[in-house]
């Protein structure tokens, strides 16, 4: 995996409260930092590893006061760039001009490296990734372009990755010198609207007929969730006059958003089209430095 190099973050969730956590991290040539964290009544925790050198070959050791442990290995530390949006974001490597020399090439370049968030559209943020399931979270098996709950070097194997936020990456690294390691996190599902990635309270302080009575998006399906909204019926709402499921207001935050907002990203790469609209005229491109 990459890790920010200025200030990395890990955590974790569903352990016992009041257990400890300890935390070690080890570095090529330099002494073991070691810290601990106390889980809180939720049963989460976290720690921050602080400013790292940009480099590769580190490794994350974890004990728990229970006698649980667990390693990761192959861990470095450099500049993490989300990327979102919908399906020109997640249109994928292998079908681009010349896809199969790019993946090629990106192959030998180790330092970066892929993860992709499986799509999740659901009622409430959730703490943690899920991977293996249907859209809705349900099912033992997912059935649209299941990603894999590992980071990744460049393969053949991860040509289904996006074009855009891979060659945006290895450029980063390129102009960088080749010297800091680049990860690249892939959230996106095509076909969605900006409202479904927007949490509950940003939609909350929108203004403008359609986004302000979504609210937290009238739909029939999800139990509880659309209470004290406007009714199903209500133009504004139900699936936004799409039939993409994915399109529920704030299910894409709350499924494949909110589970990555303790994470630090030096940047965020967005690209949605309008939809209805000439493509050479409305597409949108934006790199936000954080």
């Amino acid at each position: 995996m990459v890790l920010d190099r200025t200030n990395a973050t890990v955590w974790g969730v569903g352990a016992k409260p009041g257990a400890k956590i300890g935390v070690t991290l080890k570095a090529p040539s330099l002494r073991p930092f070691h810290t601990t964290a106390v889980v809180g009544d939720d049963g989460t925790w976290a720690v921050s590893l602080g400013a790292q050198a940009a480099g590769t070959g580190h490794s994350l050791g974890f004990a728990g006061s229970d006698g649980s442990a667990a390693e990761l290995t192959d861990v470095a530390f450099g500049d993490v760039i989300l990327c979102s949006g919908q399906s020109n974001m997640e249109y994928p490597l292998s079908s681009i001009v010349n896809g199969s020399a790019v993946i090629s090439e990106g192959a030998t370049l180790h330092d970066v490296r892929v993860f992709r968030v499986d799509h999740l559209s659901t009622g409430t943020p959730q703490s943690t990734l899920r991977w293996g399931k249907l859209w809705d979270g349900s099912g033992d098996r997912c059935t649209d372009r299941c990603g894999s709950p590992l980071w990744s070097a460049m393969s053949a194997e991860v040509g289904s990755f996006s074009g855009v936020c891979y060659l945006t990456g290895r450029d980063v690294y390129r102009g960088l010198g080749g010297k800091v390691p680049i990860g690249l996190v892939e959230a996106a599902w095509g076909g969605t609207r900006i409202e479904a990635w927007t949490s509950p309270e940003g939609l909350a302080k929108c203004s403008g007929e359609g986004t302000a009575k979504c609210g937290a998006c009238c739909t029939e399906g999800i139990g509880g969730w659309c209470e004290e909204q406007e009714p199903a019926s209500a133009p504004a709402c139900a699936r936004m006059n799409s039939s993409n499921s994915g399109n529920l207001c704030s299910a894409d935050y709350n499924g494949m958003l909110a589970p990555l907002l303790p994470m630090r990203f030096k940047a965020m790469l967005w690209y949605q089209v309008r939809p209805g609209k000439k493509i050479q005229r409305t597409t949108r491109e934006v790199l936000v430095l954080l």
